[in-house]
């Protein structure tokens, strides 16, 4: 039966690819927005062969989501002595929220050509559509795990839909920004597979270098250094400061868009001349 659904679904996947896209190996990004039913269509592929045999499917982030929210202000109460679930759990729900889908598309970047490789040798669809469907699967994740924080932020602060909607299209443009810089992560983890080793733990690392379980603290100038330098980190307190209303004394909306603009513009320069991987598989 499993065997049965995967046939279909690669039935589906070349008729797609058949009717909207051709071999094109100078893929930029406005022919990426263009050829949007294809990755569209792939990423909404793997979703259902990943959770192929869950009863709760993607939702599973829902669930992934709240234990993780829950180990943490409790653990945050081992620590200071005092379990403050109303003060801690909406940062950590937005923090822990923008974690997993940064972390997913890191880690999972480097293996993406690999478990991709007799797609990207059989067929028509050009490197950047398999960035791109990695993509827009974790952004179906995220957005699928949003509950979450909206009841966290419904129960323990105000409620506001308007910043909810501006993180959550903040998101969707990094992650047009990032097509170019995923892309030369997953061409790099196709040539030398040892840099896969590296990534996980770095990953890995970058969480406690990132303000989750804890927030910057100005007399600390390490604390700060970390933050200026940690793109992830300007997300992240961006939209604690958004959707809880805390008090920033930096403002790092305009380094996010600085950074949004440079890789957009690097990527309309770079991405039409990167010569086809394929030769290299």
């Amino acid at each position: 039966m499993r065997k049965c659904s995967q046939d279909q679904s690669a039935s589906d996947t070349r008729t797609v690819v058949a009717k909207t896209i051709r071999d094109d190996r100078r893929l930029g990004l406005l022919t990426l927005l263009l050829s949007s039913r294809v990755w569209l269509h792939l990423g909404w592929r793997d979703l259902r062969i990943q959770y192929g045999r869950s009863r709760l499917g993607p939702l599973w982030s829902i669930a992934t989501l709240s234990v993780s929210i829950l180990g943490l202000v409790l653990a945050q109460g081992v620590l200071v002595g005092e379990i403050n679930f109303s003060t801690a759990a909406p940062k950590l729900a937005v923090a822990l929220w923008i974690w997993y889908f940064a972390s997913s598309v890191i880690n999972d970047s480097t293996l993406l050509f690999e478990s991709e490789r007799r797609s990207l040798l059989n067929s028509p669809i050009g490197e950047t559509i398999f960035v791109a469907k990695l993509l827009w699967k974790h952004l179906i994740v995220f957005l699928l795990a949003a509950p979450v924080v909206i009841l966290l932020l419904v129960l323990t602060e105000a409620f506001k839909p308007l910043a909810l909607f501006a993180v959550i299209l903040m998101m969707v443009v990094l992650s047009l920004s990032l097509v170019l810089p995923l892309l030369l992560l997953a061409r790099t983890s196709m040539i030398w597979p040892d840099i896969r080793g590296v990534v996980a733990p770095s990953v890995q690392m970058l969480f406690f270098f990132s303000p989750i379980i804890w927030r910057p603290n100005p007399e600390i100038r390490i604390s700060r250094l970390v933050v200026d330098f940690n793109p992830i980190a300007w997300v992240i307190l961006s939209s604690q400061d958004a959707l809880t209303a805390s008090v920033s004394t930096t403002n790092f909306l305009p380094r996010i868009l600085a950074l949004v603009v440079l890789l957009i513009f690097a990527s309309a320069l770079l991405l039409p001349r990167l010569p086809s991987i394929k030769n290299r598989m």
